[in-house]
């Protein structure tokens, strides 16, 4: 794993500051987030994204279902949409997997994932954090917990806590996805504050930022996703293009993820690049 003792001679702020990004794909940017009338049917898919975040937190059993997002979500959302689209067939919520015997479950969460497999990684991982999680009334008490947490610091520490101080009470998460976890159901504080650097926002970096577009460049954003020092220098240059844009910290997440998406991101690209926005629109 990369870290960020290996880019010791790199000022990562103006790296990826505002001065060093190229100021015309950068202006593009900062429109595609906050003109709607740019891509309508992007700004129309974050609000729905918007939507279900909020949906998402007011679940009953929101902390379980927040980990089965964090791992059916590594290395993309395939897995995750499995889940959503089998969810009538195959319940996952907690309660009905509680009613289940472990073999029961295992099968269960084996054919969600649609694994060939019983050793399958992501079902252990799903296995071990059901165990994590306890009886349904671990999970109440662990949701209560969660629910008076104060402040983003905080509630992101929860998950990640800095410097390894104190060990994790839930396995699998980094920086990335103990801001997401929050960021998924709409947290207020979180959503001001924080950004997800997944694989969509690291595609956008060698566009805004083109000296970036080397194999150094794209190793230091990789590594951001794990290492807590770079990652937090990354998602400052994106938190100031959200300010800049006056945009929430969430909506710029969202914006930025979606327009990345497959069958999309070539317009995006195209535009930063280039200007032309007709693409974006069709």
């Amino acid at each position: 794993m990369a870290q960020a003792a290996q880019f010791p001679k790199l000022d990562l702020d103006k790296l990826i500051g505002r001065d060093a990004a190229d100021p015309a794909r950068r202006q593009r940017l900062l429109a595609l987030m906050a003109d709607r009338s740019l891509a309508p049917e992007l700004h129309q898919e974050v609000d729905a994204a918007d939507a279900k975040a909020r949906k998402e937190g007011e679940m009953p059993d929101f902390l379980w279902r927040g980990l089965v997002r964090t791992h059916t979500t590594v290395q993309g959302v395939t897995t995750y949409e499995k889940f959503v689209r089998k969810s009538a067939e195959l319940p996952w919520d907690h309660a009905s997997l509680s009613a289940l015997g472990p073999d029961a479950r295992k099968a269960r969460l084996i054919a969600l994932v649609g694994a060939r497999r019983e050793d399958n990684w992501r079902v252990g991982r799903l296995l071990r954090a059901f165990a994590e999680v306890g009886s349904p009334e671990g999970l109440a008490a662990a949701q209560a917990r969660l629910r008076f947490l104060e402040g983003a610091g905080a509630k992101v520490a929860f998950f990640a806590p800095p410097g390894g101080k104190s060990p994790k009470p839930f396995s699998g998460f980094g920086p990335k996805y103990a801001r997401l976890f929050w960021l998924d159901i709409r947290d207020a504080d979180v959503s001001e504050v924080h950004m997800a650097l997944d694989s969509r926002i690291q595609a956008i970096v060698p566009l805004v930022w083109p000296h970036l577009d080397t194999r150094e460049g794209r190793a230091l954003v990789t590594a951001a996703v794990e290492d807590v020092e770079l990652y937090g220098k990354v998602e400052r240059a994106f938190l100031a293009l959200a300010a800049e844009a006056r945009v929430e910290a969430w909506r710029a997440d969202r914006t930025i993820f979606t327009m990345m998406a497959p069958g999309r991101w070539r317009a995006a690209a195209h535009f930063l690049c280039t200007g032309e926005a007709s693409a974006l629109r069709g």
